[in-house]
């Protein structure tokens, strides 16, 4: 890893939630912005972006419902640029979903803070 240099990958999985099969996509980009000395050790910023997206359709009581959404996020990683080991991370993420259904839409929105430390 050096400084400025950059990575994606991606994945997509299928879930089912209260029967309702759903297909979920996310990019994952990532760029090292950063190094650091702290307590006599080099530690590197790597920054992930993320991108998701959700749809899915099925039925519930009967009725043919879907299932939509998006979501985003940001984390910080400091990793040992000596061993690949993540030391800490810290930063948020929301996601957007929509079910709609013949008789109503319901909307919900979830925002997260991420933080992750590493054991002494």
């Amino acid at each position: 890893m050096r400084l400025g240099s950059t990575w994606e990958d991606s994945t997509t999985y299928a879930i089912c939630r209260d029967g309702i099969p759903i297909r979920a996509a996310v990019r994952h980009t990532f760029r090292v912005t950063d190094a650091l000395t702290r307590e006599a050790r080099t530690e590197l910023l790597v920054r992930r972006s993320s991108r998701t997206m959700l749809d899915g359709q099925g039925r519930q009581a009967g009725e043919p419902v879907s299932v939509s959404g998006s979501g985003s996020g940001e984390l910080t990683y400091s990793v040992d640029p000596r061993s690949g080991a993540i030391l800490s991370a810290q930063g948020t993420a929301t996601l957007e979903l929509t079910l709609r259904s013949r008789f109503r839409t319901q909307a919900v929105k979830q925002s997260g803070e991420i933080r992750i430390a590493s054991a002494p």
